[in-house]
């Protein structure tokens, strides 16, 4: 299942968990109480507010606002690993900006919200995840209400949430540079593709055994050989 908060599936009455939820997140931050200031390009004039209608520790007690933007509430979260493959892709996107105006999603086939792609480093963008309501955009929605017209406000929201973008980065970033240089080899390969780390290494192991080939920085039982037959083989 993917992860979207609007999205609840339910099995005899037991609501059904996404499995990405087990997953390890290295930060998860909610705007106006743990993520007070945005890195650029963000606007630097956003002022940390509560509504004291909202119960507390509902999502939408704290928050940011902003001249033009109006008050903004939600959460950035990032995760150790990929979260943009699995099954779940097929019913519906986990990573990226979910932008949501006046409690509907208005970006399900944006995840990058119109932002160049080229400037959301992929490696961090399986990762991210950003929920965030801006109801001022309400005025900006096209007739499809699945869009919004571009112009300044629309670019305030863009550039806000590259801006927090940015700050999910240099937490990974930061988060990456930590961790010892095996265990992020192995973060790396457990989250690429098989075609590009299991098969190669198994192809190798097996032209090894088979006498085909001398690999200096693979260790394998060179006690074993061929047998009568073919050999099978499992990735």
């Amino acid at each position: 299942m993917p992860l979207r908060d609007d999205f609840a599936l339910y099995l005899d009455g037991d609501r059904l968990l996404p499995s990405k939820l087990a997953l390890k997140r290295i930060g998860h931050w909610v705007l106006g109480k743990d993520l007070k200031e945005l890195p650029k390009p963000a606007p630097q004039n956003f002022e940390v507010t509560e509504d004291p209608k909202e119960k507390k520790g509902s999502l939408h007690q704290s928050g940011l606002t902003h001249p033009a933007l109006g008050r903004i509430t939600g959460y950035v979260e990032v995760f150790q690993d990929p979260i943009d493959s699995g099954k779940s892709t097929e019913i519906e996107r986990s990573n990226g900006f979910f932008v949501y105006v006046r409690g509907r999603l208005i970006n399900s086939d944006d995840a990058g919200f119109g932002i160049n792609r080229n400037l959301l480093r992929h490696g961090t963008f399986s990762r991210f995840r950003m929920v965030v309501y801006i109801d001022r955009l309400d005025e900006e929605l096209r007739s499809s209400r699945e869009s919004v017209r571009e112009g300044p406000l629309h670019n305030t929201a863009q550039n806000t949430l590259h801006g927090a973008f940015n700050y999910a980065r240099l937490a990974l970033e930061k988060h990456q540079a930590e961790v010892s240089g095996g265990e992020q080899m192995a973060s790396r390969v457990a989250g690429s593709p098989g075609s590009l780390t299991r098969r190669p290494i198994v192809g190798l192991v097996k032209a090894a055994i088979e006498g085909k080939s001398h690999p200096k920085y693979i260790a394998y039982p060179k006690t074993l050989g061929p047998k009568k037959g073919k050999i099978s083989w499992r990735v």
